[in-house]
């Protein structure tokens, strides 16, 4: 069974694996370089409760996230 739940501070380095992951082997993203934990950190600083984190957990272990960001400070 998953789980959905908000995000915490400690759900970074798996976020950070998973991102990179589909960094290095899909086009689900612009992004060509893996990202490190901390500056995944300083993206996670950066949301609120308007702009929520969520993971989805399987035995434990997040399988899975999601976020929602601004589209631009304009």
């Amino acid at each position: 069974m998953i789980s959905v739940r908000a995000a915490t501070v400690a759900d970074v380095p798996a976020i950070t694996g998973i991102y990179n992951e589909a960094i290095l082997t899909t086009d689900a993203t612009f992004d060509n370089e893996p990202k490190s934990v901390a500056s995944q950190e300083k993206w996670f600083a950066a949301h609120d409760a308007r702009h929520p984190i969520l993971v989805a957990e399987r035995d434990g272990k997040v399988v899975g996230w999601a976020s929602l960001s601004p589209w631009s400070d304009r």
